[in-house]
């Protein structure tokens, strides 16, 4: 897409969302955009839900325009005098079926998130692990079904053993090495889950926060680099 029409993505605050996706499935041909014209890529945007980019129908077109009018100045200024060699009703065709394998993915998706949806609620239907920050919709259904019941666990200890988040154990006479790696012996969508998770909380607890800024800041502990540090919300 990017190949066709430079700078296309940068025009919607949602580059795969329904607007941008029906621009890309038939207009990335920067000739063909321009003889479309505005007015009837306006009708387009607006029937694809254009106001949710947070732009009119119009002002999306007319950036739609621009981006082809300045692909036309590097392709060739008339169709055919391409001197790139860029076949673009081929790219074209290429991305429309790029799309269609997208959104059956898409539909096979939400399909197997409704069943887990209906198992979720008829297994746990007060629903509270959803309401904790960083957890939500797509975390809930892993906790419970790999923690199951929380009582077999005598603490957070056991938990963390279970999920295989601790370091290797690995020690020589009076020496005991220490920032080894995790076991990972658990589930990893679990340990994946507790991860992500613990990464939201710290934004909105404070207390979290700040455990977490000691261990980066004074500590050094370095096994927690890949999140980058945000303050908590009061």
């Amino acid at each position: 897409m990017e190949t066709a029409l430079p700078g296309l993505s940068t025009v919607f605050a949602n580059p795969t969302g329904p607007a941008a996706r029906a621009i890309y499935r038939d207009y990335l041909n920067p000739w063909r955009a321009r003889e479309t014209g505005s007015t009837a890529l306006q009708r387009c945007l607006a029937g694809h839900l254009a106001h949710r980019e947070g732009k009119s129908a119009d002002a999306l077109s007319r950036a739609v325009l621009r981006v082809a009018e300045e692909a036309i100045k590097v392709y060739g200024a008339d169709e055919g005098d391409e001197p790139l060699g860029l076949d673009h009703d081929l790219l074209q065709e290429k991305l429309r079926t790029e799309l269609n394998v997208l959104e059956a993915l898409e539909s096979q998706i939400e399909k197997v998130e409704s069943l887990i949806d209906e198992v979720h609620h008829e297994l746990h239907p007060g629903d509270y692990l959803r309401t904790i920050p960083g957890i939500g919709r797509h975390g809930a259904p892993v906790f419970l079904s790999g923690i199951s019941d929380p009582q077999r666990f005598s603490g957070p200890r056991q938990f963390r053993s279970f999920s295989g988040m601790v370091p290797r154990a690995r020690a020589s006479g009076t020496l005991e090495a220490k920032g080894t790696s995790l076991t990972k012996a658990g589930q990893g969508l679990l340990r994946m889950h507790s991860v992500l998770a613990a990464d939201v909380a710290r934004r909105y607890d404070p207390q979290i926060a700040a455990f977490y800024y000691d261990q980066m800041s004074t500590r050094a502990n370095t096994t927690t680099r890949p999140f980058a540090l945000v303050p908590a919300r009061s």
